[in-house]
Formats: C-alpha cells, structure tokens, sequence
C-alpha cells in the first residue's frame, strides 16, 4: 500500500482531480482502516485526554439518552454521510482552476471539522487554543473524505464515510466511547 500513500501524498501537494484511479476492495478497506485507526482511535484517544484536562465536564452537547437509538444509527450512517458529503465535497469537482480547487479543498476541509465543534458547549471551553486540536480527527476526516470525492467519485466518498460513522458507532457501543 506504499503506492497508495504515495499516491495519496502527492494529491495533497495539487490537488488534481482524477477519475482515473479504479477503486477495490483491498484499496477501500485499507483506506477504511486506515482512517478508522489514525483519526477515530489514536487522534480522538488524545483529544480525549485534552478534553478531560482541560474542558468542564459538562462541555459537551450530545447526550444519547434523549436520542432513539434508531435515529442515531440512521443519522450516523446515512443521513449526516449524505447531507456533509453533498455540502462540503460534492462541489469539489467543479472548480476547473487548480489554484481554485485547492482553495476550495482545504476550505471545505477545515469547515467540515469547525462545524463539528458542536459537539461541545463553546462557552464551555475556556482555552480557545485547543479547539483545533480538539477537531484534528475530523480535518483528517475532511482530507481523505475530499481525496475520495476527487480521486474515486462521489459512492465512494459517500460509503467511506457512513462505513466509517458505524465502525465508530460499534466501537463507541460496545467500548462506552462518548463520540
């Protein structure tokens, strides 16, 4: 999978589009996993740590309990992949100038992560500073979502997103995970 990261890496240096690359099922796992272990498990576990420091406890909005969890799941795996993906990278692919489609990549990406900031109280949170730590899982999240819009299509966009939303619904279920 060195090709790929290489791959990978030099989209983020253009930012070309290309509806060259085929997608698989090996390259669509690894990119699941990939992305599942970098920014759900190892960048949330730190933030966790940050969030547990340095915000009050009640700094957080979402609270399941008053949620169906029929509604969560949907949510999660259709609804929030499809609206975000539709908002934040389906234009993507009509920005013709390169200099343009890069503004409009990294834009996208760090919009989708702010508006994740409310996951939390902001009045909450008294040390400003962290709140772009606290949002590094889902700026990752926006990088490779938006490298899938260009490269592999919008499906495949769409389903890396809902796949990755219910792997961390299952690990948040079974591990007490507050996501």
């Amino acid at each position: 999978m060195e090709r790929e990261l290489n791959l990978f890496w030099n989209f983020l240096k253009n930012i070309e589009s290309s509806d060259k690359l085929k997608m698989s099922f090996k390259r669509f796992l690894f990119w699941l996993g990939s992305l599942f272990i970098t920014s759900a498990l190892f960048l949330n576990y730190s933030t966790e740590y940050l969030k547990t420091k340095f915000l009050p406890e009640d700094a957080f909005v979402f609270d399941e309990k008053n949620i169906e969890f029929g509604f969560i799941v949907f949510s999660l795996l259709f609804l929030s992949p499809f609206l975000e993906e539709l908002i934040f990278r389906y234009p993507l692919k009509f920005f013709k100038s390169h200099s343009k489609r890069k503004i409009a990549f990294y834009f996208s990406t760090f919009v989708f992560a702010f508006i994740h900031i409310s996951s939390y109280k902001v009045g909450g949170i008294s040390n400003w500073y962290f709140i772009p730590v606290l949002l590094l899982p889902q700026i990752l999240g926006g990088v490779v979502l938006g490298y899938f819009r260009l490269q592999y299509g919008m499906i495949w966009c769409f389903l890396l997103h809902g796949y990755y939303n219910f792997l961390c619904l299952i690990w948040g279920y079974f591990f007490d995970w507050n996501l």
